[in-house]
């Protein structure tokens, strides 16, 4: 069974990809966007659109899912321009064998 595994602040959060609501997600644009909020380097929501190659729109629904799917604690720094997780932690994508 393949499962998304998010690790943060010390909690184990473990989901199905079925159970997922991540089915318009593209993997490299995810891992792009974790990467650019892990460095505290996304921009504005429309900045982050330009260097995703996707829509504002589209922008809105990943960090909507990362906060709702994986239970990660992203935030918005108005003053930073940019998107940010709160605390420590590291999303993880990867296949956990049975």
């Amino acid at each position: 069974m393949s499962r998304v595994v998010f690790f943060g602040n010390g909690d184990r959060h473990r989901a199905t990809t079925q159970g997922l609501n991540i089915k318009h997600m593209n993997i490299q644009v995810l891992i792009s966007l974790t990467d650019l909020i892990q460095k505290r380097a996304t921009g504005t929501p429309a900045e982050l659109a330009k260097k995703l190659g996707i829509s504002e729109r589209m922008v809105y629904k990943y960090i909507e899912d990362l906060k709702a799917e994986f239970k990660a604690p992203v935030k918005y720094s108005r003053s930073e321009r940019t998107y940010y997780y709160e605390g420590e932690g590291h999303l993880h994508l990867f296949w956990e064998k049975e």
